[in-house]
């Protein structure tokens, strides 16, 4: 997917990635979420290994920036179901260091609060919270 401020109209895949999001897990050994990566790409994964070993596991040099999330463990403590997604959403917010954390939230909010029931949009915002705050960089 593509990040913009305008309209996304292209849809063929992205060839050399800035940042790769890989939200579920069992993709790190099945698929190649590498391919094409720069040595500037940055990769959030969810994973409760530790940056390093999956670095290791991926094959990328000490130098390429990864940073791990345990947020299924998250969503299954804020939620009792495995949606990593806005636990993701948090991890993604250390890459853009000009945004703070609660505009991710507030934008979140705006977006789905009249979706959803005060119970799981709370768990919602806490999830995004804590992807936010246990994030592992390496």
């Amino acid at each position: 997917n593509r990040v913009s401020d305008r309209p996304i109209r292209d849809r063929s895949g992205v060839l050399s990635p800035d940042i790769v999001v890989l939200i579920d897990p069992t993709l790190i050994e099945a698929v190649k979420p590498t391919e094409g990566g720069k040595e500037t790409t940055v990769y959030i994964i969810n994973s409760p290994e530790s940056p390093a070993n999956v670095k290791k596991k991926l094959g990328l040099k000490d130098s390429v920036k990864l940073m791990t999330v345990d947020a299924t463990r998250i969503t299954l403590e804020e939620f009792g179901q495995n949606r990593p997604n806005t636990p993701m959403l948090g991890a993604l917010a250390h890459f853009f260091k000009d945004v703070p954390v609660d505009a991710f939230i507030d934008h979140f909010t705006h977006k789905m609060g009249a979706k959803l029931p005060e119970k799981v949009l709370k768990a919602n915002q806490n999830a995004i919270r804590r992807g936010y705050e246990e994030v592992q960089q390496g």
